[in-house]
C-alpha cells in the first residue's frame, strides 16, 4: 500500500506533537532543578526562580498551549474539512493544514526561545 500525502502529513505533525512535549518535560526538569529555594523560604517557587527561567518557564507553558490548541481546534477543523469534502486527500484541505502548520512553528520557536533562556541561565550561573 503506496505512503499517501495525509499519511506523511499525519506522521510529521504527530513527531512535531511528541518531541515538544519531550522538550517541555526536560526543560520543566532541568528549571525545577536549577531553581533557587532557600530552606527557611516561605515564598512560592515562581517567586524564586531567576529571570531567565521564568521567561524560559513561560515560554515552554506557551509551546504546550500551542501544542493542546493544534490538537483540540485542529481535530475540528479536519472534522469539519473531511466531512464537507468526503474524501481522504489532506491536500485538498487547505485551512487545516496552515492552522496546523502555524501551531508547529509557534510551538518550535517558543521551545527555541525557552532553550536559549535555559542556555544564558547556564552560561551565566557558575555551577561549582
Amino acid at each position: 500500500m503506496p505512503v499517501t500525502p495525509t499519511d506523511m502529513y499525519r506522521s510529521y505533525t504527530e513527531s512535531a506533537g511528541k518531541l515538544c512535549r519531550q522538550l517541555a518535560i526536560i526543560s520543566v526538569a532541568l528549571i525545577w532543578l536549577f531553581h533557587n529555594q532557600s530552606i527557611d523560604s516561605e515564598n512560592p517557587l515562581l517567586t524564586n526562580l531567576n529571570c531567565l527561567l521564568k521567561f524560559s518557564f513561560g515560554f515552554t507553558f506557551l509551546s504546550l498551549f500551542f501544542d493542546v490548541l493544534q490538537e483540540a481546534i485542529g481535530s475540528l477543523l479536519w472534522y469539519k474539512e473531511f466531512k464537507k469534502t468526503d474524501n481522504d486527500d489532506a491536500t485538498k484541505c487547505s485551512r487545516p493544514i496552515y492552522f496546523a502548520n502555524g501551531c508547529i512553528i509557534l510551538k518550535l520557536i517558543c521551545m527555541f526561545t525557552s532553550y536559549v533562556l535555559l542556555g544564558i541561565f547556564f552560561l551565566k550561573t557558575p555551577m561549582f
